[in-house]
């Protein structure tokens, strides 16, 4: 059995742009996670010691996230990428994704990274 916890539309703000004009004004992203369990053991215990705690998840990205400068999409997400291969326990699998909104009206790019399974 494989078991997911999903954190969905975590929104924060990062310096991220490819013209030094752009990364000087903090820019709204989503960020969303999906980790992927085998034989998660809070299934049966109900105990968050036998699970990934989202909220630690989402603190620990965060607050790497204020001190970076970024100017690809692609670099931003395998940095996030990189701070949770850090963070979780091995054995976790997981795809992490960013979108980024350009202009008015928006149109979101999102750019993926998964584990391999």
């Amino acid at each position: 059995m494989q078991a997911k916890l999903k954190i969905e539309n975590l929104e924060t703000e990062v310096y991220l742009g490819w013209p030094d004009k752009e990364r000087k004004e903090l820019q709204r992203v989503i960020i969303n996670i999906e980790l992927r369990f085998k034989n998660l053991k809070a299934l049966h215990s109900d105990d968050l010691e036998d699970t990934i705690c989202y909220d630690y998840i989402e603190k620990i990205l965060t607050s790497n996230l204020k001190a970076q400068e970024f100017k690809l999409l692609e670099r931003l997400t395998y940095y996030c990428y990189e701070v949770l291969v850090k963070t979780l326990p091995p054995g976790i699998a997981f795809t992490v994704g960013i979108t980024k909104f350009l202009g008015a009206p928006y149109h979101p790019r999102t750019f993926e990274i998964s584990t391999e399974e």
